[in-house]
């Protein structure tokens, strides 16, 4: 999530070019196959198809320092980090796994992470640095943890929160007031920034991924990971009616209703969400910037099991 983007009452916005026709992808983003060679390297869940996962996002170690990660829960099988560890996503792993040595950490990159850095190789030196170590970093796509299948992306956003009437406009509005849009570039050469044209097109390549795996038949729980919220709900609700929280959230509860996952775990939003929708728990636990997310629970876990 962006510096408290909520907390500014969002400027005129600006015009902008729609690019989504006809552009292309940097080679090491346009992954649209899932990546499902993947297995768990370290403790193994403990006896059946039970597994105990920790759930984190929005850590945001840049404002408490690098000893500053909740340490893992005893018993714990897997810890999932949706996104906004800290500025970098190299340093993100890294941090994570010094943080959580002997257990399972599965990620996947929040905006932050890109701060201050070209998107495509960012992302490429993570994914290096991930399997160097042992963690599961996943940007479209699949591991397997025991009998679970952890599904993930950043999944950016589609900028129809509201509709697609509404779509230019809070595209403009994130272009002008969102940091993302400042401090990720998307090309060196020759230079380009990271755009609302881009993030649409990302949100477009993962919702694809998901739509492609997530009915592919598994013998066990199927728990998603992404960064950005699938649902306004996950919004506090003071900004429910911004504009700019288009740029926090896509509608996609009726991908969820379609698929149902066990399990489907976001961030971004710096606002905690724990829903039932049908077989589904929707879950956000982020511990946000200091002060702001009271909510914030460093030791939650849940236990699923594919009973």
């Amino acid at each position: 999530m962006s510096a408290a983007p909520h907390a500014d009452r969002p400027r005129a916005p600006q015009p902008s070019r729609d690019v989504l026709a006809g552009a292309q992808l940097p080679d090491c983003v346009a992954r649209t196959r899932p990546r499902s060679d993947r297995t768990a390297r370290r403790r193994p869940p403990r006896g059946g198809f039970e597994v105990r996962l920790q759930i984190l996002s929005d850590l945001h170690v840049e404002f408490y320092g690098t000893t500053s990660i909740p340490p893992c829960v005893e018993g714990t099988d897997l810890v999932i980090v949706a996104g906004d560890t800290c500025q970098g996503l190299v340093k993100a792993i890294e941090l994570l796994r010094r943080a959580f040595p002997d257990v399972e950490v599965a990620t996947v990159a929040g905006n932050h992470e890109y701060y201050g850095y070209e998107l495509p190789s960012e992302l490429e030196a993570g994914r290096v640095r991930a399997r160097e170590l042992g963690v599961h970093l996943l940007e479209n796509d699949v591991v397997m943890i025991g009998r679970a299948r952890i599904v993930g992306c950043t999944l950016w956003t589609d900028y129809c929160l509201f509709g697609a009437g509404l779509r230019e406009a809070a595209m403009r509005t994130a272009a002008d007031g969102l940091l993302d849009h400042k401090r990720i570039k998307w090309r060196k050469d020759p230079w380009a920034r990271f755009r609302p044209q881009e993030a649409a097109l990302l949100h477009a390549q993962s919702r694809q991924f998901l739509e492609t795996v997530l009915p592919q038949h598994h013998d066990g729980p199927t728990i998603v990971v992404a960064h950005h919220a699938v649902t306004l709900d996950a919004v506090a609700p003071q900004f429910q009616r911004s504009l700019l929280s288009a740029a926090y959230a896509s509608e996609l509860l009726p991908l969820v209703d379609r698929h149902q996952p066990e399990v489907f775990v976001t961030g971004h939003t710096h606002f905690s969400m724990n829903l039932r929708r049908g077989r589904t728990r929707l879950l956000s636990n982020p511990r946000a910037y200091p002060g702001e997310n009271r909510s914030f629970d460093p030791a939650f876990t849940m236990e699923i099991s594919d009973a």
